[in-house]
């Protein structure tokens, strides 16, 4: 998606979790990209993934215990702990 921010993207973004695609988390400079699942690896479902809706797009803060499959990362997010930051 291009752009990949402001509200065309949190649109977008939301379809497209909403449809199945799963959450990707970003972290900041270095830009490097987690597939967010939660505790054992599980898709993000239900009201775990209203909670990801939520916020997609926005600057976060969270926490969670990361892992990797060969070149992939994928982080077990707490989505409790998912803070939105100011811009």
């Amino acid at each position: 998606m291009k752009p990949g921010d402001g509200k065309t993207h949190k649109a977008c973004a939301a379809l497209c979790l909403r449809g199945g695609i799963p959450p990707v988390f970003v972290t900041g400079p270095d830009h490097a990209a987690y597939v967010l699942t939660t505790a054992g690896g599980r898709p993000i479902q239900g009201d775990d993934l209203a909670r990801v809706i939520a916020v997609v797009g926005d600057r976060v803060e969270m926490s969670g215990r990361p892992w990797m499959i060969d070149d992939l990362y994928f982080l077990d997010a707490d989505l409790t702990s998912v803070r939105r930051l100011t811009p």
